[in-house]
């Protein structure tokens, strides 16, 4: 039986990353390709800021990365995501959320940790936690 509610924490945090995510998009939705790929800040020495696009590419990234990271501690194998450019504001929106609705299926169907909102799975112990289950 898959449970689709997440306990309060979660749901909170889970929250505020679409309400983030939602900002951030509402910023690049007017930009045309060539305001994303324009250099902004050619001395900089972190190559994740010279450009709107080198910023976006980042934030793509590593936020699938971060659920990677905890889809690899519940015991998965998964390499980084590698860093994909895109040309567009409509390519990254569409990006971030997918990054999104990885992050949020992963907690979904996870059963470990509490962060789900019912009496049988209120734990902290991983028994049976497998991010393979994100495949399903």
């Amino acid at each position: 039986m898959e449970n689709n509610e997440l306990s309060g924490g979660i749901r909170s945090l889970l929250g505020e990353y679409r309400r983030v995510i939602n900002e951030l998009i509402e910023v690049i939705r007017p930009l045309r390709e060539e305001d994303i790929a324009v250099v902004v800040d050619p001395d900089t020495k972190d190559g994740n800021c010279r450009s709107i696009q080198s910023i976006l590419t980042h934030v793509v990234c590593s936020g699938y990365g971060y659920t990677v990271y905890l889809e690899n501690a519940m015991g998965q194998n998964l390499p980084k995501p590698p860093k994909r450019k895109y040309n567009s504001a409509e390519a990254y929106i569409g990006q971030l959320n997918s990054m999104y609705d990885y992050c949020e299926k992963f907690f979904l169907k996870t059963p470990c940790f509490c962060w789900r909102n019912t009496p049988d799975q209120r734990s902290y112990s991983s028994h049976g936690a497998s991010a393979s289950t994100l495949n399903n």
